[in-house]
């Protein structure tokens, strides 16, 4: 057994709120017609769901390569999430700005695809094998080659904190989360990020850039109706997975969220990082 209480409370949090972080996608859709864009809603759902779809029948077909995908999307997703030091009035060179957002994006998107694996081996090649099949060790090969990578980059980052002050907070913010995945099992570190940091920033900053947009009520029916429909969908994968595929509990479990988190994320990540962000300039995390 692997599902103790603390990785209960994990995958509670990460059911009851990180999940509902992308159930506002929906919203973004009819911010994005109303800022001059042509946005049908049935035209969206069905895209959305078409994407999410695809993600699972190549994760079927590929379990391996998609997670390595995913890990590598999630690692994008979060860093663009978390490079909030950045402003555009700096007085660098667009090239150095380039380089700046580059060098932030994979420090901070590396604590989930690539520190917490580091640190928590042995848990996270099982997590990934109920995940993928026994071949996903070679994802883990993969990573202790990254980290090391990603330890240079984090020390260029601190250098360059001594000329850019502005770095000093979101530095002190890198050391103390891979602190805490460092002392963290990896369940509980990973639902300790996506809940209190990356679906945090979003609920905030996505609610102050909608706001203005559409009255909170019609803001917050759109995701909690979404967020029930995710939670159904979940549900329904999980009595398909024990019930049909016979599968124990664990994995069954494992596979729901993270299958379907990788399913969710594809989409999201188009809308959020493609669309929404460039759309209506916003700097900070969403």
């Amino acid at each position: 057994m692997i599902f103790g209480p603390v990785e209960a409370l994990a995958f509670f949090g990460i059911i009851a709120i990180g999940l509902p972080h992308g159930a506002f996608d929906a919203a973004m859709a009819v911010a994005l017609g109303r800022s001059g864009r042509s946005v049908s809603l049935p035209l969206f759902f069905t895209l959305y769901l078409a994407a999410a779809g695809a993600v699972i029948w190549l994760w079927l077909l590929f379990p391996v390569l998609s997670l390595g995908i995913f890990l590598a999307i999630s690692l994008c997703h979060f860093g663009l999430g978390d490079r909030h030091a950045i402003s555009d009035n700096t007085s660098h060179s667009p090239r150095f700005h380039r380089f700046l957002s580059a060098l932030l994006i994979f420090c901070h998107g590396g604590l989930i695809s690539i520190v917490l694996p580091y640190f928590h081996p042995a848990e996270t090649a099982f997590l990934f094998s109920l995940i993928s099949g026994d071949n996903a060790s070679y994802i883990s090969t993969i990573i202790t080659y990254l980290f090391p990578i990603w330890a240079a980059a984090v020390m260029f980052y601190a250098l360059l904190s001594f000329s850019l002050s502005a770095l000093k907070r979101s530095l002190a913010e890198l050391i103390l989360l891979a602190a805490i995945m460092w002392v963290l099992p990896p369940l509980a570190g990973f639902a300790l990020y996506f809940c209190c940091v990356h679906s945090a920033r979003h609920f905030a900053t996505l609610y102050n850039s909608l706001r203005p947009l559409m009255p909170a009520p019609q803001l917050i029916r759109t995701g909690m109706g979404l967020t029930a429909l995710s939670w159904a969908g979940f549900a329904m994968a999980y009595m398909v997975l024990t019930r049909s595929f016979g599968l124990g509990t664990e994995t069954a479990v494992m596979q729901t969220v993270f299958i379907g988190l990788a399913a969710l994320t594809v989409p999201h990540m188009i809308l959020v990082d493609l669309m929404f962000r460039p759309e209506f300039k916003q700097e900070a995390a969403i």
